[in-house]
């Protein structure tokens, strides 16, 4: 059966226009060696256009265009990353998420936040496996959620105590990593400074949409599991999303448009005669219906700001997206 199924999270939003999503020395994602072969699709996707990587993974840079890291600080508490990303349907490929990194990949400090097609672990530091704690405990109800080799929503939750969540696809890991155990040092602190966040992968083809960045203020003395010395404003920043106004090419490489959203969006699907359900992010049905031509159009003027879920499962596909509702 085909079906469509959305989930909610309330915030504000202050959104990147399209041309803003650009990638290299000077921007907010930029490549790191020797894997360097990162662009941005038409669809505005960023992509890593290379080989499988050999050894470490292939890695791009960012601070979330300041919001996470400065030349005076680093302070990644109270950050919640929503984001789609290609999970590739071999389990020994990765989608990886470090933050506070210490300059480059090959310095290993940082929290690595790693997602497979099998489960979620996170690992402090120096990237000693051994030490992983897996998030995703229960193996069955994990992999029954993630879909191989196509886009998986995720949800990356540090508490303002320090504590990491992950959510793929509405299903949230009954696993936390929690402050400490290595956490302080690179995620909390004003010195070092400029540690950005890295995204990762070891697989050719990985893409990656729709990334919002939600960051908490702080204020010095604040956070359980680290004193910051200065003040961070925190904000909302978006990324690699699909706005009104595109061409034709545009919009049958887009899923989903206008993203972000103030009400009415197009589903831009050859799946014709599918199933829909819109639900809250409680699980709570709001809208259902069938996808009757190739741009459907489905209307969320009435429900509150926030991301939404959108999975389309049709018989030789399933489509896993995240809709921004203004």
């Amino acid at each position: 059966m085909q079906k469509i199924l959305l989930f909610i999270l309330t915030l504000t939003f202050t959104c990147n226009a399209i041309a803003n999503d650009v990638i290299g020395t000077g921007t907010p994602w930029v490549p790191q060696a020797p894997n360097t072969q990162w662009s941005v699709t038409n669809a505005n996707e960023l992509s890593y256009d290379g080989a499988d990587p050999v050894g470490d993974p292939a890695v791009i840079a960012t601070t979330f265009d300041g919001l996470t890291a400065t030349d005076t600080w680093s302070y990644y508490a109270g950050l919640t990353l929503t984001f789609d990303a290609i999970v590739s349907n071999n389990a020994s490929y990765t989608v990886s998420v470090v933050l506070g990194a210490k300059d480059v990949w090959s310095s290993k400090k940082g929290i690595f936040i790693q997602i497979s097609k099998d489960k979620v672990q996170v690992v402090p530091n120096n990237f000693v496996v051994a030490s992983a704690v897996k998030l995703s405990t229960d193996d069955a109800a994990y992999q029954a959620k993630v879909v191989g080799d196509a886009y998986n929503a995720i949800k990356i939750e540090v508490t303002v105590d320090g504590a990491i969540f992950v959510t793929v696809n509405g299903y949230t890991c009954p696993g936390a990593y929690a402050a400490g155990n290595g956490w302080a040092t690179p995620m909390n602190t004003s010195s070092p400074a400029n540690r950005p966040a890295l995204f990762c992968t070891s697989f050719a083809g990985f893409k990656l949409k729709n990334l919002t960045a939600v960051k908490a203020a702080c204020t010095p003395g604040t956070g359980a599991t680290g004193t910051p010395t200065v003040s961070v404003a925190g904000g909302t920043k978006t990324f690699f999303t699909v706005a009104a106004g595109l061409n034709d090419a545009q919009q049958n490489n887009a899923l989903v448009y206008p993203n972000p959203t103030k009400g009415n969006f197009i589903v831009s699907s050859e799946i014709i005669g599918s199933k829909y359900q819109i639900t809250n992010y409680l699980g709570q049905e709001i809208k259902s219906g069938i996808i009757l031509n190739s741009k459907q159009t489905i209307d969320l003027t009435n429900q509150q700001s926030g991301i939404y879920l959108l999975t389309i499962d049709g018989k030789s596909r399933k489509e896993v997206t995240s809709i921004i509702k203004q």
